[in-house]
């Protein structure tokens, strides 16, 4: 995106990162985003918890270090911000099954393909996570299933379900996106 902040990028007329938060503060009590841009969010003031990386530029992992360091419950769900078309209703769904699993981590999964920015993940990885953020053979979020009790919530290939999952990389999707119905 050109260096662009994804999280201040407009959809439908508002950041993407505060129409997260805006969605998820109706579904939990306590919402945090991981932002190295804090004073870029002067609208969430008192509707979310603003985090900072405290591993710098590791990437999501990094992100979803400093997410479960700051949240004050057992697990979280971890979501990127520039997925604007979330569902309440699905999130509802992947949250009561995680409760009812026995893991570490609740992945959604459509065809074949992982959703680690729309997951599930308990505190008690940040361990695991730490060694993997300072092993030095690199930050990816995948290292960190293999270790954990990870499951997979397999989701049907539908419309639907693939919208839900669409996320904004460059200036066309988001283009595209804005002139979906």
């Amino acid at each position: 995106m050109g260096g662009l902040d994804k999280g201040r990028l407009p959809f439908q007329g508002v950041p993407l990162a505060v129409r997260a938060v805006r969605l998820l503060a109706g579904l939990f009590q306590e919402v945090i985003l991981v932002t190295n841009n804090p004073e870029a969010y002067p609208e969430l003031s008192g509707s979310a918890l603003l985090a900072a990386d405290l591993y710098q530029g590791c990437g999501p992992l990094g992100g979803l270090h400093a997410g479960l360091v700051a949240s004050s419950r057992p697990a979280a769900l971890c979501l990127a911000c520039d997925l604007p078309n979330l569902s309440a209703q699905f999130i509802r769904r992947q949250t009561g099954l995680f409760l009812e699993r026995d893991c570490d981590v609740l992945l959604p999964r459509v065809r074949g393909e992982i959703e680690p920015l729309h997951a599930i993940y308990r505190k008690s990885l940040l361990g695991r996570i730490e060694g993997i953020l300072s092993d030095g053979q690199g930050y990816s979020i995948r290292r960190l299933f293999p270790l954990a009790r990870t499951e997979y919530l397999d989701l049907e290939d539908e419309p639907e379900v693939l919208r839900m999952f669409t996320n904004i990389n460059l200036p066309e999707d988001l283009d595209a996106l804005r002139g979906q119905p």
